[in-house]
């Protein structure tokens, strides 16, 4: 099993020849591994399939999965940008309808860390400019816990540009619809 794990770890994913490039920005051509936690979810579920039949049609099974060394499962969130990939981004988003709504959303969610569904509900009155937060009610977030985010001094500025140039007609933030701080769902 040991030698089954080390070769999940390394095998490269094979691209489904029938699948077509559906996006521009789509590249099939890189080569990808199984992540961590794939390689666990085969390896937990290839073991009970093998105890549940050992158990159905009872005999003495010596299982092979005791004392496997799976790969760790790595679910930390502290990826930033590499090399030029915001400037790539953002010259996507000016090729973009409303790329200047994109742009903001992009650059907000890098300066917050705050979930696409939050920016999205986000409305001014959640926004403390003075304060420097946003206060996120439990409504809108994917806990379900309030909670309150720290804007950085940018974070700050693309909410006063974006209210300047986008001035709001209602409570909301979103731009594209007047009832919201940056899009609406409900199109």
């Amino acid at each position: 099993m040991e030698a089954w794990v080390k070769e999940m770890e390394n095998t490269n994913i094979k691209r489904d020849p029938e699948k077509k490039k559906t996006h521009r920005l789509y590249n099939g051509d890189i080569p990808r591994t199984y992540a961590a936690s794939t390689i666990r979810k085969f390896f937990y579920t290839l073991k009970k399939v093998v105890e549940w039949h050992a158990s159905r049609h009872r005999y003495a099974f010596n299982t092979p999965f005791k004392g496997v060394k799976l790969p760790s499962e790595n679910n930390s969130r502290d990826r930033r940008f590499q090399e030029n990939e915001e400037a790539r981004l953002l010259a996507t988003c000016e090729k973009m309808p409303n790329a200047y709504e994109l742009k903001t959303i992009l650059l907000f969610a890098t300066e917050t860390a705050m979930r696409a569904g939050e920016i999205l509900k986000m409305t001014w009155s959640m926004v403390d400019s003075k304060g420097q937060r946003v206060v996120l009610p439990s409504s809108i977030t994917k806990t379900s816990k309030a909670r309150e985010v720290p804007l950085t001094s940018i974070a700050v500025k693309l909410l006063d540009d974006l209210k300047q140039k986008k001035p709001p007609q209602t409570t909301s933030v979103r731009t594209f619809v007047s009832s919201s701080l940056f899009y609406s769902t409900d199109r």
